[in-house]
């Protein structure tokens, strides 16, 4: 598919891990913030501290990298997914951020 939507993808651990970059996927995370490709939500939680649990999602421009999924671990949860093909692009970017 022409958006992607299609292409092989894995979460940002796995694919960090298969590049061999030393880096948590918090950490990439935290750097993808300021290159505006994800963005940090929130939704109600009874069990979380101060009823907030925090997740990370794709935005717009972060979409050429990647897929919002739904996350395993609850439904109301999005889970970013990034394209294998385009990972070594946002590695790139990655490095300018510091």
């Amino acid at each position: 598919a022409h958006d992607g939507s299609s292409r092989p993808t894995l979460s940002l651990s796995a694919l960090l891990k298969q590049y061999g970059i030393r880096l948590t996927a918090n950490q990439a995370y935290h750097q993808m913030v300021k290159l505006g490709i994800v963005e940090q939500r929130e939704r109600y939680s009874r069990t979380a501290i101060n009823n907030i649990k925090k997740f990370w999602s794709l935005t717009a421009k972060g979409c050429m990298f990647g897929k919002n999924i739904t996350s395993p671990a609850n439904p109301r949860e999005t889970q970013p997914h990034f394209f294998e093909s385009r990972f070594p692009e946002l590695l790139k970017l990655l490095d300018t951020v510091h």
